[in-house]
């Protein structure tokens, strides 16, 4: 039996993660992280709204599916003995009716800034995840930590000179806030402006990223470290103009917001990296808590979640062929190994994973499988309300196939 500490993180964008291909900001904490864990690189959450996402990860139903009734995740570990904590320095950020199902709580509370911290361990992240840690040192085995911070979301209280050192010769001072911008976008507007918020945004990473460090400092001599899985992931990424907007008022359901990172680290695998391109979404994180817990057997029938373990023990290449991101009273989405299906107003398809920015839609020149992928859709909608996972039809094998 593994203990489990899990780590969700606001706002996080997937590129601006070494370890997803970003080199323009230095990440050498998670960049470590992940050389020892087991990467995700399609994971996409299955709301961008943070609570309807926790949920997915403590019943394992889709958040189109009637959880009423069925035990979380906190509920099925406390009857089979297992200690669980439950740190958050918001609580807006998760379901509170099943939070209280954990049997340790704690609100970490810090500072809330006014203007730039002068230092990075000054900043708030780090306050926060000092108190984190605290919270983790009395824990007794077996355990299940779950720890939901506003990351990279709010505040922005990247020193200055820290902002700065992302800004080149010539481009504008950074943007100074701590309050993250939330404002519209459009080609025509000067890129000096959307410059300023990208340095910015980047600071507030490495600060992250300090903060990461400090904790895997400190993991690596915890006594229990031996015996813990680590889960880091992001609920939901940060808008910064891709689609029109940089903020959370951005058109819901592009890979900006829906497509973050993930990874897994077991003890025993230590230190073999692992890439996967399987399919994931944090409902999946369910099952497999429960499994390395040695409980996957009370998974409930109607829950969706795939448990993730075959794949981070390399036994399959995946446990699902499709992926239903939604928005509350839509667009509704879906995700193949090779395609994207966005169903809104004017709908819009994408290949994947090569378009990752969502920037060239092929619905008109493809309508074939834009047509199967909207029906695929309306079926996958209409079997998460009515029934669950194990009820959907094969795909269309069009939609199967990789585009060429």
């Amino acid at each position: 039996m593994l203990n489990t500490i899990c780590l969700a993180l606001d706002g996080l964008h997937r590129n601006f993660v070494g370890a997803y291909g970003n080199t323009w900001i230095h990440t050498p904490a998670w960049d470590q992280l992940a050389f020892e864990s087991a990467t995700f690189d399609q994971f996409l959450v299955e709301d961008v709204n943070p609570p309807v996402v926790i949920r997915a990860c403590w019943t394992g139903h889709h958040p189109l599916q009637d959880s009423t009734g069925s035990p979380s995740l906190a509920e099925i570990l406390n009857n089979a003995g297992v200690h669980t904590l439950l740190v958050t320095d918001s609580w807006d950020l998760l379901p509170v009716e099943l939070g209280v199902h954990f049997r340790s709580r704690v609100l970490v509370e810090a500072p809330w800034p006014k203007l730039p911290a002068e230092e990075t361990g000054e900043s708030y992240l780090a306050n926060v995840f000092g108190r984190c840690v605290a919270a983790l040192e009395a824990m007794q085995e077996p355990f299940c930590a779950w720890i939901i911070l506003r990351g990279v979301s709010s505040p922005w209280d990247a020193p200055v000179d820290l902002r700065a050192h992302y800004a080149d010769e010539g481009d504008p001072p950074p943007y100074e806030g701590v309050i993250p911008p939330n404002m519209p976008f459009r080609k025509t507007d000067d890129p000096d402006i959307l410059l300023a918020i990208l340095q910015a945004y980047a600071a507030q990473v490495t600060v992250l990223d300090n903060c990461l460090e400090a904790f895997r400092a400190w993991f690596m001599q915890w006594p229990l470290s031996s015996s813990t899985a680590l889960v880091i992931f992001s609920l939901r990424g940060f808008p910064l103009g891709e689609h029109g907007w940089i903020g959370w008022e951005a058109p819901p359901l592009y890979s900006e917001s829906v497509h973050v990172p993930l990874i897994f680290r077991l003890p025993e695998r230590v230190p073999t990296a692992l890439r996967t391109p399987a399919l994931a979404q944090p409902s999946d994180l369910f099952p497999t808590i429960l499994a390395a817990s040695g409980l996957l057997h009370a998974v409930p029938k109607k829950a969706v979640g795939r448990n993730l373990m075959p794949i981070l023990t390399e036994e399959k290449d995946g446990v699902r062929n499709r992926l239903v991101p939604t928005h509350i009273n839509g667009p509704y989405a879906l995700r193949t190994t090779h395609w994207y299906y966005r169903d809104a107003d004017l709908p819009e398809l994408f290949i994947k994973p090569d378009d990752f920015w969502d920037f060239n839609s092929v619905a008109d020149r493809c309508s074939d499988v834009a047509h199967a992928m909207k029906q695929a859709l309306d079926e996958a909608i209409r079997t998460l309300k009515e029934g669950s996972w194990e009820d959907f039809p094969p795909l269309d094998e069009l939609i199967q196939c990789r585009p060429e």
